[in-house]
């Protein structure tokens, strides 16, 4: 007997030891992937499957269709060997609809490691629930309240799987039962009122028995989505105080804002990266914090713990209890961060500066706005070229194009060409952490790149809004080399005299339901649907809730950290209308407050629909509420080269002159000028879009869209290389003279293209139908983006031209006049016919007393008067700066087709008398008066304002002049211009004896207007 009882034993241990050997080769092989998804409703129409490999290799993910059913619900099963899934040891996972509805809003991740004995990885996943159960013996399908909120601080709604009755529920405050009335149950949604109104101080909860067999009434902590906004909710938990890691040497306090949560814990690394990934000293990660701490509730929603030592570069996160549900999660706050993102860094930056960033002031260029010339550049695109010729490992990186001294085939590249262009600021396309959209862990990899969705990104889906992106630099791994090498970058510009704009993206977070902010605080940071899912104002799945205080201070606290710690000179807002008006304004007074010349503007847009209501917007109809915020003036844009939502679409530039006053109202800064007889948007007469001219970026193109070489060969046909290349000036010849702030996309002044790149037939980007252009090249790859400096070389003229309009510019200042009563005092557009646009500038403070610009689009030559005046050229279709070209002088001078001409004179105080143009009065001379309508001169002295009071006041003199008497009398005109300057014009009146109602004068008469009366007739001859 005992020999059995140990062989038994033998026994059980070769059995034993046989599954655990089997569960080991199994786990590093797993060959089916079952996915079980329960709905509440059996309404499984329309719903899939998105997969993805996330270990340990993060890639691209695919739909996939559910392929059968079982008693949970919907089952998709996939056969591993061969699959993008094949080697992932962790697979991200999305229920979804093909309009991306998510159920639940969150990504999840399937452990791929502990497959059964037949290598299969079942997963159970539940509507609504965002736990991922790997038996079914786990799983509660039994009914529950999908949300449950305040709607207002009498009242809460809640949305259950199971319409109750009042008397399954009972609501609680600290423990306590609370009276409710008025219950309503609408289908699955309920609704009720607390008697007496809400505490807000207390903690609510509802008690839900959905009389399931088995289980026990169910308890709900009651949100605060309804509430967020509200007076009460703020007067407890809005705070004014500083967030974050505080670093010290001796200590760091470490502040979180999770006024919903049941409890905050604070996690330290000594590593920002993972187990599964190796840093470039090759050094393994961890996934094991070496400390916890457990953060106490203080007031104001905020969870706080002090740590005793010099923590700089420490990671951290936090584990955020909400509910029954723990997360862990980076710090909004952070400053610092390891690779991708993932972990925030305590960051010391007294030790992170460059050598002399102390010594190096911010460049003295600018006094306002307009003094600005914006030049829109990505890191990437002006060093990742085998013709950049800079340090090999800086390709891409802050620090290449922090290099000077580089060139190609005798012309600058990188940072000296910038230089040498003469703007006065960059503003780069975001360098805050834009998490995944790059995946830092793979920027070694030859492979990962030249095809969409590697190591190119315009950087449009933060992660964390003020921690600098880590592919720009050296080592991403290290979170302290990227804020050492983007202050070198930014040291670089400023030494060279040129100041910085960051593109930031506070409308919309990379994550929605994943974000740090919404586990954090679910639903806080973002406008919610009616239905309870994210608003998609942005486009990109999600929009912040700026008009929320906390997510209003958020923002400005984020831009006067980047201004007070980078020295940034300018903020861009991506879809800056998904913004409140009110968070705007903080935000520019903030900043003045640190430096008024610090720039503030976006674009007056959405990427979708908003809740937010229009009148609350920071877009163009509420620019006289934000004197200090300026917008992109997009009606210019396309009214110079053609619209960007049709690629055939022509512009003036290539001749379509239906646009003229499109291009105008970007020449006189957006301002309501006399002389622009359309408004912006068709708004109303008095309804311009700027009150002054600095809130007006003019540009032709930047990032988005075509560049203006491809447009110009997308809508042009039978057109030589000369004529694209005149059009490509003219088109900032505009820009770089008219009032407002210009703005310039960067290669523009080389005549860059973006070739659409095509591998296997198939496009690596958004390109035209014939696969040329790119026309959104935000994950293209290096060859479609990168700067190639022969382009330069090549068209070296363009790039002198461009280099001499911005001297031009930067030397005169009558094309950036701070305010609308100084454009309309000193700026007169001329009468011209349709494709010409003329305008003269008198400023007698300027060194030109008068300028002079024309414009003639590509339709034809045109001979334009010269105003009577001898004028210095220095601007023509091949040449542009302040030296004079030549001496231009008699009545007319020949504009050729797509020609800009840039004049002036110095004039030393001489009265310029402009030349009415004859035909101006002609136009008059079927104007109709009788003596009953009291026809005199009083009524031509109004006729003729009528026609000409955009340019001139005009007086008469008729007390000589007897109305009843025929005969020639001498009238006086005195006309006064824009200038204050004032001129007589003396004309005859001639009476003469009349049978006819109607008369009109032709052929004769030099400048004539006939006024008809009964019997006599009255006209006006010019002497």
């Amino acid at each position: 007997m005992r020999n059995f009882k140990i062989l038994l034993i033998i026994l059980l241990s070769v059995i034993i030891g046989f599954t655990s050997i089997n569960a080991r080769v199994h786990a590093a092989t797993p060959t089916k992937l079952v996915v079980h998804y329960h709905r509440f409703d059996s309404s499984y129409n329309g719903w899939k499957l998105w997969l993805w490999p996330y270990a340990p290799v993060d890639s691209g993910g695919s739909d996939h269709e559910f392929n059968g059913t079982d008693a949970f619900g919907a089952t998709y099963e996939l056969d591993l060997v061969g699959s993008a899934l094949e080697d992932s040891t962790t697979v991200g996972v999305i229920v979804k609809t093909a309009s991306w509805e998510q159920d639940p809003q969150l990504d999840r991740y399937i452990d791929m490691t502990n497959p059964n004995s037949s290598g299969e990885v079942h997963v159970y996943l539940v509507s609504g629930d965002t736990n991922i159960y790997y038996d079914d013996s786990e799983v509660d399908v039994s009914n529950r309240a999908i949300s449950v909120d305040f709607s207002s601080t009498t009242a809460i709604k809640f949305e259950a799987t199971k319409a109750v009755t009042q008397s399954k529920i009972t609501l609680y405050a600290d423990d306590i039962i609370v009276p409710i009335e008025n219950f309503l149950m609408n289908g699955l949604v309920g609704s009720f009122d607390i008697i007496g109104g809400a505490d807000l101080g207390k903690t609510y909860k509802l008690e839900i028995d959905f009389e399931d067999p088995g289980y026990d009434p169910k308890i709900y902590s009651v949100g605060f989505g309804g509430l967020y906004s509200s007076d009460g909710f703020n007067a407890i938990y809005a705070y004014d105080g500083e967030l974050g890691a505080i670093y010290s040497e001796d200590s760091t306090t470490f502040k979180l804002w999770a006024p919903v949560s049941e409890s905050v814990s604070l996690n330290l690394y000594t590593l920002g990266h993972r187990s599964t990934e190796t840093d470039y000293d090759g050094v393994l990660g961890t996934d094991t914090p070496y400390a916890t701490h457990d953060l106490a509730y203080i007031d104001k929603g905020v969870w706080e713990v002090t740590v005793s030592g010099d923590l700089n570069g420490v990671y951290y996160t936090y584990d955020v209890q909400n509910g029954t549900v723990t997360n862990e999660v980076s710090d909004p706050y952070a400053f610092g961060a390891g690779i991708n993102g993932r972990r925030s860094m305590v960051v010391n930056f007294d030790l992170l500066n460059p050598e002399n960033w102390d010594n190096v002031v911010i460049p003295d260029t600018i006094e306002s706005y307009n003094d600005s010339i914006i030049y829109e550049i990505h890191i990437r695109d002006y060093t990742t070229h085998p013709t950049w010729n800079g340090t090999e490992e800086y390709r891409g990186k802050f620090l290449g194009l922090a290099e000077t001294g580089t060139s190609y085939n005798g012309v600058t590249t990188g940072l000296d060409h910038i230089i040498e262009l003469g703007v006065t600021h960059v503003q780069l396309l975001p360098v805050f952490d834009f998490g995944a959209a790059v995946n830092e862990t793979k920027l070694l990899d030859s492979s990962y790149s030249g095809v969409k969705d590697t190591v190119f990104n315009w950087g449009y889906m933060p992660e964390n809004f003020n921690v600098v992106e880590g592919s720009y630099s050296t080592d991403p791994y290290d979170g302290s080399v990227r804020i050492n090498e983007y202050k070198q970058l930014i040291q670089a510009f400023h030494e060279n005299d040129i100041r910085v704009i960051m593109d930031v993206v506070y409308n919309h977070h990379g994550k929605s339901a994943n974000s740090n902010f919404d586990l954090i605080v679910p639903g806080y940071y973002f406008r919610m649907t009616e239905s309870g899912g994210f608003s998609n104002g942005s486009g990109t799945g999600n929009e912040t809730a700026s008009e929320n205080y906390m997510m209003s201070k958020f923002m400005v606290d984020s831009v006067v950290f980047w201004a007070e710690e980078f020295n940034i000179t300018g903020f861009r807002f991506d879809l800056m209308k998904l913004h409140d008006a009110d968070t705007m304004n903080a935000i520019a007074d903030a900043l003045h407050e640190i430096d008024p010349t610090i720039l503030v503007y976006g674009e007056p847009w959405t990427g979708g629909t908003s809740p937010l209501p229009s009148e609350q917007s920071a877009y163009f109809e509420n620019l006289a509420n934000m004197p200090n915020v300026a917008m992109f003036n997009d009606v210019t844009r396309d009214g110079i080269k053609g619209s960007v939502w049709n690629e055939d679409e022509q512009g003036f530039i290539q001749g379509n002159s239906s646009l003229d006053e499109e291009v105008k109202i970007g020449i006189a800064g957006g301002v309501h000028q006399t002389n622009v007889f359309r408004p912006l948007y068709n708004i109303g007469e008095d309804k311009y879009w700027a009150i002054n001219p600095n809130q007006t970026i003019n540009y032709v193109t930047a990032h988005d869209n075509n560049t203006l070489f491809d447009k110009i060969m997308l809508s042009t046909e039978d057109v030589t290389w000369e004529e694209i290349q005149y059009m490509q000036k003219q088109a900032n010849a505009i820009v770089l003279t008219s009032n407002g702030v210009p703005f310039l996309h960067g290669g523009v002044e080389m005549m860059r293209s973006k070739p659409c790149t095509v591998i296997g037939g198939v496009a690596q980007g958004e390109c035209d139908a014939t696969k040329s252009y790119d026309h959104n090249s935000y994950r293209s790859p290096d060859s479609t983006n990168q700067i190639d400096w022969s382009v330069k070389a090549d068209n070296i003229e363009i790039f002198n031209y461009y280099k001499g309009l911005i001297e031009l510019r930067r030397s005169i200042g009558v094309f950036s006049y701070d305010s609308l009563e100084e454009i309309n005092s000193k700026m007169v557009f001329f009468p011209d016919a349709r494709g010409v646009i003329s305008y003269l500038m008198y400023d007698e403070d300027s060194p030109w007393e008068y300028t002079y610009v024309i414009h003639n689009n590509s339709t034809v030559e045109r001979n334009i008067s010269l105003q009577g005046m001898e004028w210095n050229l220095v601007v023509n279709k091949d040449i542009a700066g302040t030296s004079t070209i030549e001496v231009l002088s008699g009545d007319t001078v020949t504009v050729g087709k797509s020609e800009t001409l840039v004049m002036y004179k110095l004039a030393n105080g001489e009265i310029y008398i402009p030349e009415i143009e004859d035909e101006i009065l002609v136009t008059l001379q079927d104007s109709i008066l009788t003596n009953d309508s009291a026809a005199n001169l009083l009524n031509v002295q109004s006729i003729l304002e009528e026609t000409i009071t955009s340019n001139f006041t005009v007086t008469m003199d008729d007390s000589l002049v007897d109305y009843n008497v025929p005969g020639t009398y001498l009238v006086v005109i005195h006309v006064t211009d824009n200038f204050g300057k004032s001129y007589p014009l003396t004309y005859d009146v001639i009476i003469e004896e009349s049978d006819s109602s109607l008369y009109i004068i032709i052929g004769s008469i030099v400048a004539g207007i006939a006024l008809v009366g009964t019997g006599v007739l009255f006209f006006l001859r010019r002497k």
